[in-house]
């Protein structure tokens, strides 16, 4: 797949107009009031708000996992809403990594085959996955716990694996639905500077977090309120 040169390089993705509505005990419930949003190459963004605010709707339709009723949604340079489920499938994974709360590891699977998951489709010989997967888990500081599985780690070492098993694909974009909901104060200090050490090396970052402390971590925040975004700092001058 060729990557559409955009007019502006360095944007990354590109939300305009952005609107979302669930039926919700036979009321049309109006999550997203036309949000527009840029995503910049080297952004490290935290989106915050409260539950319900459409935090999360808005990191969904950024996944390619739940489509807008309207507006349009540009990454890389490809109008997501012109693609059909099997080129969004494609764009997902070639872009996109994802790491959530709960972590969702395969319980009797290994932390290095965990990680190994999203590139067991791909063709790629066993031995390359296996040794990229290893590079990954010494990245997140678990190359000594490649072959526990998830219930010998703790929720900070599981939330480790999930880092590396997302960015198993060299994703250009990572998203963070609450990645330190279910950690102590100190262990979502680290991963959060995990993060930083992720995003220093050109990856970019969206994070949802309703946790203040958590949302200082990043570059910029947006807070989501009432379906409308509200910018808390400014993007800094980003280098192309």
């Amino acid at each position: 797949m060729n990557h559409a040169s955009h007019s502006d390089s360095s944007l990354l993705a590109e939300l305009s107009g952005i609107t979302r509505s669930f039926m919700q005990a036979g009321r049309e419930t109006r999550v997203l009031r036309g949000v527009s949003l840029d995503l910049y190459r080297g952004d490290f963004l935290a989106l915050v708000g409260s539950s319900g605010s459409g935090k999360s709707t808005l990191l969904h339709i950024l996944g390619i996992l739940d489509q807008p009723d309207t507006g349009t949604y540009q990454l890389n340079g490809h109008d997501i809403g012109a693609l059909d489920d099997v080129e969004a499938s494609r764009m997902r994974s070639r872009f996109i990594g994802f790491v959530f709360q709960s972590f969702y590891l395969m319980p009797q699977t290994s932390a290095l085959e965990n990680v190994m998951l999203p590139g067991m489709y791909t063709g790629e010989p066993l031995s390359r996955m296996r040794e990229w997967a290893m590079s990954l888990l010494e990245r997140v500081g678990l190359a000594d716990r490649a072959d526990h599985t998830p219930a010998q780690l703790s929720g900070g070492q599981q939330q480790r694996v999930s880092i590396a098993r997302a960015l198993f694909n060299n994703p250009d974009l990572l998203l963070a639905d609450e990645p330190t909901g279910q950690l102590d104060a100190k262990t979502s200090t680290e991963i959060m500077a995990l993060f930083n050490d992720i995003n220093a090396a050109g990856t970019s970052i969206v994070v949802v977090t309703h946790d203040p402390q958590t949302a200082m971590g990043a570059k910029r925040r947006v807070r989501v309120d009432g379906g409308l975004l509200k910018v808390e700092e400014e993007p800094p001058s980003m280098v192309v």
